[in-house]
């Protein structure tokens, strides 16, 4: 069994549960070493930001109007994490979003081109 007390978390808030599975499963192969955090709501996405340490990547089912005006907002300014917006919200207001959204239909490549690359490129 291994310990993952001390490994990288990412925090999944997706309503829809098979998105939300293949969301799990492209973070997975991206960063096998990292935890998976799914929770069900906003207040439960602010409740695991104040427990949950070193969250690295952020994918929330939230509109940028949403994220702004909820107290998940400053929970997240609490972790140097990358955050994605995800969902119809989201989309209908990426142009002007301060968060890199994530569009439908999605795939590993689109996930990991918004997921910023974590240190300088390898030669």
């Amino acid at each position: 069994m291994t310990d993952t007390t001390h490994s990288p978390r990412n925090l999944i808030l997706i309503r829809d549960p098979l998105i939300a599975d293949d969301l799990d499963t492209a973070l997975a192969e991206m960063h096998p070493d990292h935890v998976v955090v799914r929770v069900a709501d906003i207040d439960d996405a602010t409740d695991a930001l104040a427990t949950v340490q070193d969250v690295r990547v952020v994918v929330l089912e939230l509109g940028p109007a949403e994220l702004s005006s909820s107290a998940l907002q400053l929970a997240l300014a609490a972790h140097d994490a990358r955050v994605i917006l995800f969902g119809p919200a989201a989309e209908r207001a990426a142009e002007d979003s301060p968060w890199p959204v994530l569009h439908r239909p999605f795939g590993s490549d689109s996930l990991r081109r918004l997921i910023a690359p974590e240190g300088p490129p390898e030669t």
